[in-house]
């Protein structure tokens, strides 16, 4: 930080603008300031790491294939660090573990490393994205002396990457890249705009500031389930922005109406599904963490269908209110959700099967976008039966009392896509309906 505060006056200083000695009188009053802000990064990659052991617990090959990504494109030698095979992994998997610390710090580390000169060597981040991340990097006295003299910084393009790398993979743990990457083909840039994007049309920022204020040893295990809910809702978002094209703006507009929904999304919903979003935010609360917050982190679930509810309503003319209420009312009847959080709750056998568990539930969130899109009105019940959906209705009904299995939803999916109309324009990535 002080090398880069430096930088950042040299030309001030060369120009007159500000005298040596209102420098180090700064460099001096900041001192504190940066002294916390290098604690809270140390503080963030040990609990990224500690993020990802426990989550390594549920699937184990996740981590496997972000290995192999990491070995394959860093590269480096896992022998040298003794990280596990995947043989090893699988074997851990048995006996109910997964990483250890050591590992996840080793995978953050080189996920950070080489998440930062992709982002290097693409294209230019927005300049907006660099604009915030300079101004989230410098502490406060030093930007009000500087004001916009901060954007001309000799390196600014390395410090925002830096900032993005970290609030990336801190908070989404060293796998994000590696399984986006891998259900998308798209670029580390787009993936990092797309994340950024999701993660302020939530407001996941701020809950998530919020969230390691609370941190202790009480709280601890409470704070790890509620950072997997905001991951997991930013990563599904971070697939629904990127099947749209390629990011070519910071859209503030559509950050503002996301945070609008969101924040009536209990008025939005009907009374059954408030209540369930209530139950979920009450056992937070349960657990220690604060009631406002609690509810902010339970809305998050609904993060890929306010995006879509947005976009929708602009195509459509309808209200973004009207169709979240559709959203939930159709993945109700035709059990959506239900397989969805079944797929969300099973244990992988295989490197691959949780990607094809996770790509088969985005093509679930597909059709329903396409089943809202068929109804008239607000008359669910006749968009079924003219789709002739009755059947795959019964067949999802079925898969649950069953159990749900990655084959029976390929049937469910095989179904939807030959009974659906197809979707205006289509979703890059996926499956539209077949003949």
């Amino acid at each position: 930080h002080e090398v880069n505060i430096k930088i950042l006056f040299a030309p001030l200083l060369a120009d007159g603008v500000v005298t040596r000695a209102r420098r180090n009188e700064l460099l001096k009053q900041c001192e504190s300031t940066v002294c916390d802000m290098v604690l809270a990064n140390n503080r963030a990659q040990s609990r990224m790491a500690s993020f990802d052991v426990r989550r390594s617990r549920k699937d184990v090959y996740r981590y496997s294939r972000a290995l192999h990504y990491l070995v394959r494109d860093v590269p480096f030698n896992p022998d040298v660090f003794g990280l596990p095979s995947e043989d090893e992994l699988a074997s851990r998997a048995r006996k109910g573990g997964g990483l250890y610390k050591c590992d996840a710090s080793a995978l953050g580390a080189y996920a950070k490393m080489l998440a930062y000169r992709q982002l290097l060597a693409g294209d230019p981040l927005p300049g907006a994205i660099v604009s915030r991340m300079l101004r989230e990097y410098f502490p406060a006295a030093i930007l009000e002396e500087v004001g916009d003299a901060v954007d001309g910084h000799l390196l600014k393009r390395e410090i925002a990457t830096t900032m993005v790398v970290n609030r990336i993979i801190e908070n989404a743990g060293a796998s994000f890249f590696a399984e986006v990457i891998a259900g998308t083909r798209r670029s580390t840039t787009e993936i990092a705009w797309a994340y950024l994007h999701a993660s302020d049309a939530s407001g996941a920022g701020g809950i998530q500031r919020e969230l390691y204020a609370l941190e202790d040893k009480h709280r601890q295990d409470v704070v790890y389930e509620a950072m997997e809910t905001i991951a997991t809702s930013l990563e599904e978002a971070t697939f629904y922005l990127l099947d749209h094209g390629t990011p070519a703006s910071y859209e503030a507009s559509i950050i503002d109406r996301a945070r609008e929904v969101f924040e009536r999304v209990d008025a939005i919903l009907p009374p059954r599904h408030a209540a369930t979003l209530a139950r979920r935010s009450g056992q937070l609360e349960a657990r220690g963490i604060p009631d406002a917050l609690a509810r902010r982190i339970a809305r998050l679930d609904l993060l890929t269908s306010v995006l879509e509810s947005i976009r929708m309503a602009d195509e459509t003319g309808r209200h973004p209110s009207e169709i979240m209420r559709l959203h939930v009312k159709i993945a109700d009847q035709m059990h959506i959700h239900a397989m969805q959080e079944a797929l969300s709750r099973m244990v992988f056998d295989s490197p691959w099967e949780g990607l094809a568990a996770a790509a088969l539930g985005r093509q679930l969130t597909f059709h329903l976008h396409k089943m809202v899109r068929a109804v008239d009105g607000d008359d669910v019940a006749g968009m079924i039966r003219r789709l002739r959906l009755q059947d795959v209705r019964r067949h999802g009904e079925r898969s649950l009392e069953s159990g749900v299995t990655i084959s029976g939803l390929v049937m469910f999916d095989h179904h939807l896509r030959r009974l659906l109309p197809a979707m205006p324009g289509g979703y890059r990535g996926y499956t539209d309906t077949i003949a």
